[in-house]
Formats: structure tokens, C-alpha cells, sequence
């Protein structure tokens, strides 16, 4: 009966994993001391665009990750307009942020997902989280006990997805506000001097939407794997 179980568990992980992504590209990252294989899944988009299968910092489609504030390399314990790094210095007028790219993607020095996956990893702009969302199915539901979003391929013959886990987000050291339906996503794409684009979505369908983020607050980051055109 033991032996059943094992066999069964590991074809559990096997339909899992398969259908999650089938194009072989595998990204090898440390989450807490231990080796974690993220995979490249394709939707079927067409941009081509390959989506991670778990959160920048996460061990699994469910897990939370990281926070980021927008633009900064490393998670903190503490998220607010004063620990932002990108600020003016101290003594010229208010605290407000620097001058920063209208897009961070690719940046070693604004990209957290490019700065810790390397490669063809990036932070999505708004235009991959637009495209996600115009052709792919978005099923609200739970995994693993986890609520969040599954997002399925609508292309004919591809029955891969990924699962957006609703990670809320941080201000100062919590989490805000109190809804446990809530997922925040970064794009790489600036919005005003002190804001930048990011997917919303709470419960229910209707309530997947882009809107903007203050820098300094923490947000999840779900990284895309970009496909270089052949010239």
C-alpha cells in the first residue's frame, strides 16, 4: 500500500509539473538554502512570451515569494517611503524618488528578476500582463489551499497554465489591506513620478485589472522568460 501511494504521488507530480510547461528551458535558483527548479511555461501568446512557473524568491506555484519594492534588487522587512532606496538624498527638498527609467526591464541594477535569474529572464512590462490577460482563461480558484488565479492557455491543443498566487502586498511591515483575495504584481513599466504599472486582481473576474503602485511599497514579482527573435 506504501509503495502505492509513492508510485501515485509521484505520477500526481508528474501530470502536475506537465502540464504546467513542455518547452525544457529550466531555471535553477536557492530559496532558502535549497536548489528549486523554475520552469518556463508557454501559453501559447503571441509574443511568444514564456511565463515562470512560481514567484521571484518562491519554491513552488503556490508559495508567495519575495516583496520588491519597485526597482530594488533584495526583499526587506520594511516597506515605505523612507527605506526606498531610490530617493533624493537627504536635505534636498521632500523625500520623493529619483528620476528612473520609463522601463526597468533587463537592467542589472532595477531588475530584480534579471538580476537574480540572469539570461532571458525579465520582470513582465504592462504589455505582457495585457496579453495574459486578452489570451488566456483566468479561473479563480485554490492550490494547495492557496487562493489566487489559474491561467490557462486559450490556443487550441496547449493546456499549460500558471497559478498567481494572491500574495497581497506589503506597506511598512505588514500586509495591506486585509483581503485574502488580493494579488499585486509588478511590471517593469513606469507609471508616474512616484508610481509604476502593476496587475490587480481580487475576487472575482472583473476585478483583474492594471493600476498603479507606489515605489516603495512590496509587491510580487513573476518573471517571464523573453524569446529573442531570429533577425
Amino acid at each position: 500500500m506504501k509503495h502505492f501511494l509513492a508510485l501515485l504521488f509521484a505520477v500526481t507530480l508528474f501530470v502536475s509539473a506537465s502540464a504546467q510547461s513542455k518547452t525544457g528551458i529550466e531555471q535553477i535558483v536557492i530559496v532558502k538554502g535549497q536548489k528549486v527548479s523554475v520552469e518556463a511555461v508557454d501559453l501559447g501568446l503571441p509574443s511568444g512570451t514564456l511565463w515562470a512557473s512560481c514567484n521571484l524568491g518562491a519554491a513552488s506555484p503556490e508559495a508567495f515569494g519575495d516583496y520588491f519594492a519597485w526597482a530594488e534588487l533584495q526583499p526587506k522587512s520594511y516597506y515605505d517611503d523612507k527605506t526606498y532606496m531610490h530617493l533624493k538624498p537627504e536635505g534636498v527638498g521632500m523625500p520623493t524618488p529619483r528620476p528612473l527609467p520609463l522601463d526597468i526591464a533587463g537592467t542589472e541594477i532595477y531588475d530584480a528578476a534579471f538580476s537574480h535569474w540572469g539570461g532571458n529572464w525579465r520582470m513582465p512590462n504592462l504589455g505582457h500582463f495585457d496579453e495574459l490577460r486578452k489570451y488566456c482563461n483566468w479561473e479563480q480558484t485554490e492550490l494547495n489551499g492557496v487562493k489566487g488565479f489559474k491561467v490557462k492557455s486559450k490556443k487550441a491543443g496547449n493546456s499549460n497554465w500558471i497559478f498567481l498566487p494572491a500574495a497581497n502586498y506589503k506597506y511598512e511591515d505588514g500586509k495591506s489591506p486585509n483581503t485574502e483575495w488580493l494579488g499585486c504584481y509588478w511590471t517593469s513599466t513606469k507609471g508616474g513620478n512616484e508610481s509604476s504599472w502593476a496587475l490587480r486582481f481580487n475576487e472575482g473576474r472583473k476585478t483583474i485589472r492594471s493600476s498603479w503602485n507606489l515605489f516603495y511599497e512590496g509587491l510580487s514579482i513573476r518573471p517571464v522568460y523573453v524569446v529573442k527573435k531570429k533577425k
